[in-house]
């Protein structure tokens, strides 16, 4: 067996680990000497491969979300790729257990909005390249960020119960907002352009 798939095997088994703590316990309380006692490994070989649980939590929910195919649907079906994300946040009670700390709530919501960044992005640029206009690099990446951060934050009040949608219907609010909200920017750098 090649190094890469031992390390990929191990980064699973702790990723696996975590989730079966996560049943019971708070992200917060999750050690990694219970994770390299699960896994029958030791704490070096948990540091090898992570700076602590919360990268391990990251890890394990961005692999999570590229499992559901959600990062290549973005920018080609984007209500198709939330309405999954959604199903994905809400139908997994590891998830919404960790969002009982603000470490897993901070941590959930960084994972969700990085992998928004670049359909925002791609959805920005095509916007101005329609319009003929072209924001300010600045002021794009202020907005990337920000969107991302939103839609991020939005996804761990639903998942924490805090909005009470279907992920359809999440979906389609989440996408006509952010339509409309880049369409103003938009329009109002058309207007500047005049």
């Amino acid at each position: 067996m090649k190094q890469a798939e031992r390390s990929t095997q191990t980064k699973n088994a702790f990723s696996r680990a975590l989730l079966t703590r996560l049943i019971d316990d708070e992200l917060d309380d999750v050690s990694v000497a219970d994770l390299a006692r699960d896994c029958n490994l030791d704490r070096k070989t948990f540091y090898y491969h992570f700076d602590d649980v919360y990268a391990l939590f990251d890890w394990t929910v961005h692999e999570m979300i590229r499992e559901a195919g959600v990062a290549n649907l973005l920018r080609e079906d984007p209500r198709r790729a939330i309405t999954i994300c959604a199903d994905f946040v809400l139908s997994r009670p590891e998830l919404a257990h960790a969002l009982k700390s603000p470490m897993g709530r901070l941590h959930l919501k960084g994972c969700l909005a990085s992998d928004i960044y670049a359909a925002v992005e791609y959805h920005l640029r095509h916007r101005e390249s329609d319009a003929g206009v072209e924001l300010e690099s600045g002021y794009r990446s202020f907005l990337v960020v920000m969107l991302g951060h939103a839609v991020g934050e939005t996804f761990v009040e639903l998942a924490s119960g805090g909005i009470a949608l279907s992920p359809k219907r999440f979906a389609d609010y989440l996408v006509a907002t952010l339509r409309a909200t880049v369409d103003q920017v938009i329009a109002t750098a058309e207007g500047g352009k005049r």
